[in-house]
Formats: structure tokens, C-alpha cells, sequence
């Protein structure tokens, strides 16, 4: 029987593995350069989560992380209690805490109590993150209902250029604007371009078919500040 220092040793070396995988996550984003353009689509597959509340569709996130650290947009899980999310796999975990926010971009870190050994995912990053030829990239939002990955939108003429949102009245943040369409429940997608490159992740969006979100450069600052703290 775990003695009570045993289980604090043992609780300490497990943080510390999941902020090893965390910084090797930000600091080695350039290898998802390697993969072919079908295992780049494949692992946001399998990455994107639903996030639930109560039973219902509350958003999406992208796993971080193989044992449940994942990306989400911070209005999601700003007061929200009792959230699950739901895997590729139709398996559900609890989540647990939330570990780092940016309010002005709408990102957040979460952490789903997974019962595996932490390993970083690998993913494919848009290289013109902050480009003024990023309106010349088609791309869609990518959420999961499900054990389904719907695919919405499009660009047409969007432009990552960044402007100040307002939600109830105040100034909420600073996010990219684009072209595309999204629906409510689309919050924590994951905007990509054909080839399985990651733009961003999907704040929201207007009936007027602009969107808003927080550039992948933005998302993984905010894992990094966690990873190191």
C-alpha cells in the first residue's frame, strides 16, 4: 500500500511528464512538416473532441495531448460545470480542470482525465499564420457531433487580419477574421486548409458568414505559458 508521500511523489512525476509532453508539443511544432497530406488530415481526425455539458453539444476542442490535454475556445468553459468531452472512439472522459486561458484571443488549455501514458500529438501547422496571402487558402472548420467530423465553410475572400470583437457590450478580444460559415456548436473547431494544415482554432461567428479565431501561433503561446509555469 502507497504511503501519503508515496502518492504525492507519485502525482508530482506524473505533472511533470504531461509538461515535458506539453513543451516538446510547442517547441517541436515544425515536425508535423513531415507528414504526408492524408496523416496530417487523419490526426486532426482523430485529435478534434466534442465538448459536452450536461449530455449536449456545448463545442469542440483539439487534443494536445494523448491523455486529455486539449485546446478549446475559452468561451466554452468560462463558467460552465460538468463537462465531458467525446473521443474519435465514442469514449467519454470527464473534464477536470481548466490550466491556462487567453481571454482576448478566446483560448483555453483543458485538461480530460484520459488514462493514458502522456504523449504529445502530431500536427500540421499553416505556415503564413499571419499573411496578408492567407485570403488566397481555401479552408474549412472541422467540429465533431459524435463519432462524426463535420466539415463547414469555406474561404472566398477572407483575411487574417486582426480586429477587436464586442460580445454583450464590451470588448471581448482580438481575434483573425475570415470568410466562412459557421453554425452555433462549431465554437473549438479546428480551421484547416486542404491539406490538413492547421490555421487556427474557431471562435465564433456572424450571420453575415464572417468568423472569428484564434491563430494556431496564438493557441500554442498559450500551452507553452502552462508548460513552463
Amino acid at each position: 500500500m502507497q504511503s501519503f508521500v508515496d502518492k504525492i511523489a507519485f502525482r508530482i512525476g506524473l505533472r511533470s511528464a504531461d509538461r515535458r509532453a506539453l513543451a516538446y508539443f510547442t517547441h517541436n511544432f515544425y515536425l508535423g512538416e513531415l507528414l504526408s497530406i492524408q496523416d496530417a488530415k487523419k490526426n486532426i481526425e482523430q485529435g478534434v473532441v466534442e465538448l459536452l455539458h450536461d449530455e449536449q453539444h456545448l463545442g469542440n476542442g483539439l487534443l494536445v495531448t494523448t491523455n486529455g490535454y486539449l485546446l478549446t475556445a475559452y468561451h466554452c468553459v468560462e463558467e460552465q460545470k460538468r463537462l465531458q468531452i467525446k473521443t474519435c472512439s465514442d469514449e467519454r472522459f470527464p473534464v477536470v480542470r481548466t490550466c491556462c486561458s487567453e481571454p482576448s484571443f478566446d483560448i483555453a488549455l483543458i485538461k480530460a482525465k484520459i488514462p493514458k501514458i502522456s504523449q504529445p500529438m502530431v500536427y500540421k501547422f499553416f505556415p503564413k499564420h499571419l499573411s496578408s496571402q492567407f485570403h488566397r487558402e481555401p479552408a474549412v472548420v472541422l467540429s465533431r457531433r459524435g463519432s462524426c467530423v463535420e466539415c463547414r465553410g469555406g474561404f472566398t475572400n477572407g483575411q487574417f487580419t486582426h480586429k477587436l470583437i464586442y460580445r454583450s457590450g464590451e470588448e471581448y478580444s482580438q481575434l483573425a477574421t475570415c470568410s466562412m460559415v459557421s453554425r452555433p456548436g462549431d465554437s473549438g473547431g479546428v480551421v484547416v486548409t486542404p491539406k490538413g494544415e492547421i490555421i487556427g482554432i474557431l471562435s465564433g461567428g456572424d450571420s453575415h458568414g464572417t468568423s472569428t479565431l484564434a491563430s494556431w501561433y496564438e493557441a500554442l503561446t498559450v500551452v507553452s505559458r502552462y508548460a513552463h509555469a
